[in-house]
């Protein structure tokens, strides 16, 4: 689990991303849970929407099944999952931790 808390802006997210793509060539891992609960997101809506195709360029893949749990669902966050999905990511939106990690572990 990956757990991010303050103002998250795009420099932030970057490096975020960045940390997580290491991670994920060194480990391999196939479910990633994030909890943003405490982050205030700073992103704008052109910056979500872009932002899946930023990670396949960046090398992360689509085979990755990815939850995100929020404190509140908010539009552009949900921007972000339906453009994941136009682009063939397995990417869920969720309020309730133990509801996210149920779908993580489903096949």
């Amino acid at each position: 689990m990956c757990r991010i808390s303050g103002d998250v802006d795009p420099s932030l997210e970057d490096a975020f991303t960045d940390e997580t793509l290491s991670l994920w060539k060194e480990h391999g891992f196939k479910r990633l849970l994030n909890d943003l609960r405490e982050a205030n997101l700073k992103l704008s809506t052109p910056y979500l929407y872009f932002l899946p195709k930023r990670l396949e360029d960046a090398g992360f893949s689509r085979l990755v099944k990815r939850a995100l749990v929020v404190s509140r669902a908010e539009i552009d966050i949900t921007l972000f999952e339906m453009a994941s999905y136009i682009r063939g990511h397995q990417v869920k939106i969720f309020r309730d931790p133990e509801e996210a990690k149920q779908w993580l572990m489903k096949e």
